[in-house]
């Protein structure tokens, strides 16, 4: 995989899957940015920040400075609570789930495409 000259932005990449994405598609020569929750670390291509939360999203454009993006990767995501039956699943949980996983990927698409 050869990704010289491509932009790519991983959610959730200051650990685990995303972490390792980030790591090897920078290995690929890839132009990688990553948001998280979590800075990684002396990474000027990090944003810091809750990808639900419209600010941070606007952070992340303007630190793009209206360059495109190539490929967004979406490693940042909950579960909610583990074994827990439909019925049973709370609300407030689910409603988390919902946005962190649906509704924060289309409005952060909705921002890159803005600009």
């Amino acid at each position: 995989m050869h990704l010289v000259g491509r932009r790519i932005l991983v959610t959730g990449g200051s650990s685990g899957i995303g972490s390792a994405l980030v790591d090897a598609y920078r290995h690929e020569g890839a132009d990688v940015w990553s948001m998280a929750r979590t800075e990684r670390m002396g990474d000027p291509r990090s944003i810091p920040g809750d990808i639900t939360v419209a600010e941070t999203r606007a952070r992340l454009v303007e630190a793009l400075e209206g360059e495109d993006v190539d490929v967004v990767v979406h490693a940042a995501s909950v579960l909610g609570p583990p074994r827990t039956e439909l019925e049973n699943y709370p609300e407030q949980a689910w409603r988390r789930v919902l946005e962190v996983n649906i509704t924060a990927v289309q409005l952060l698409h909705r921002a890159l495409t803005a600009h």
